[in-house]
């Protein structure tokens, strides 16, 4: 009778290891939910748009360098004001007010930006002129300790929601047992 318990046992964790396993391969083969997808993205927008504030507050580009100070010209037509922000409306656009632009596309890319129809000098800002009269001003920059923040955003809750698919497969095993 012993045995008969012992083969029982072996097979009801044979069964068990099975839901896993199938678990663990479903997981593998299928993309995250959009669910997870857009908790990833509130998290790292977050981190991105910290990031550029810092950039105008700072007045530098994400890797620290600072941007070229305004022109004699700029300051003899509109006075001193903060670089890249005489009125305000780049810097609320950039970070995601006004005119702003935020997109998912094809479910798994979040695009974050100025909209260039309401802020025509937006890229020339950011970008520089091509003549070089307007130079680079890069605001629209994440540096590269953000850059491995979001990253590790995205990789602790993907594993988190895998792991609780894992979770659930065990335990529908084991109620199953």
């Amino acid at each position: 009778m012993a045995a008969r318990s012992d083969t029982v046992r072996s097979v009801q964790v044979f069964v068990a290891m099975e839901g896993v396993a199938e678990a663990v391969e479903e997981v593998a083969s299928h993309e995250l939910p959009q669910s997870v997808i857009n908790e990833i993205f509130s998290v790292v927008e977050g981190l991105i748009l910290d990031n550029i504030d810092s950039n105008f507050h700072q007045q530098q580009t994400a890797s620290g360098e600072p941007w070229p100070p305004h022109a004699p010209a700029t300051v003899a037509r509109y006075g001193v004001h903060p670089l890249l922000i005489l009125e305000g409306h780049l810097q609320e656009a950039a970070l995601g007010g006004a005119n702003s632009v935020r997109e998912i596309r094809d479910g798994n890319t979040l695009v974050l930006g100025v909209d260039a129809d309401q802020i025509e000098y937006a890229h020339v800002q950011n970008d520089g002129s091509l003549d070089g009269r307007i130079p680079q001003r890069e605001y629209m920059a994440i540096s590269e300790d953000t850059a491995q923040q979001c990253a590790e955003v995205a990789a602790e809750l993907g594993q988190e929601h895998f792991l609780s698919k894992i979770d659930e497969a065990i335990e529908k095993a084991e109620a199953a047992a």
